[in-house]
């Protein structure tokens, strides 16, 4: 692994039914290596894509896996800076909060948003 490194992903986002209401993009860059084996730190740019607009975001997340990554548990709870959107969430800004379960690995995210 190296400065620079990118990771690029997707899923689908869906509600307690288990309906897609949505789809979950990102982009996670390495900007730095952990140091003695430790975790690397990444950039992650997100978009949150709903049927009337996007949201976008951009966090630094320290994990072996990034954003997205269901075959361990790693990521437990978080936030996420809104910065942006088009569509109804234009010129948002905010936050995305998430948690995990620890048993599932399933996120429930709740966004705290305004457009100005």
């Amino acid at each position: 692994m190296s400065i620079g490194d990118q990771r690029i992903g997707q899923k689908d986002m869906l509600d307690d039914n288990g309906e897609k209401v949505g789809i979950f993009r990102w982009v996670a860059t390495v900007v730095q290596l952990g140091e003695g084996g430790g975790k690397p730190i990444y950039a992650v740019d997100k978009s949150y894509e709903f049927e009337d607009g996007i949201l976008f975001g951009r966090s630094l997340d320290n994990v072996n896996s990034p954003v997205g990554d269901t075959s361990k548990v790693s990521i437990v709870s978080g936030q996420t800076a809104i910065h942006s959107g088009v569509g109804k969430y234009a010129k948002a800004s905010g936050t995305k909060h998430h948690k995990r379960h620890p048993d599932t690995g399933r996120f429930t995210y709740s966004f705290e948003v305004v457009c100005n």
